[in-house]
């Protein structure tokens, strides 16, 4: 009769449990790499769009210059950050 061996049990599940942890991270990963390039326009566009509303991101970035000095957009950066 076969002894049962507790321990290969238990490395199975932790295998398991770890290719579940992993798969989960992979999927996270993937979603940000798909949207992460089109972020920017979605910024601009959603910025443009709250600009004409007077809401009170209006009055937030109304103090910030359009540009900085190397030329990054200030207004979407804070946009961003609040999203």
């Amino acid at each position: 009769m076969p002894a049962f061996d507790k321990n290969s049990s238990l490395k199975a599940s932790t295998r398991t449990g770890l290719g579940v942890v992993f798969l989960t991270i992979f999927i996270d990963l993937v979603g940000f790499s798909i949207i992460f390039p089109l972020f920017p326009d979605m910024l601009d566009h959603y910025l443009a769009r709250e600009a004409g509303s007077g809401g009170i991101l209006t009055q937030l970035i109304a103090n910030l210059p359009e540009r900085s000095e190397n030329g990054l957009n200030l207004q979407t950066v804070l946009f961003g950050g609040i999203l």
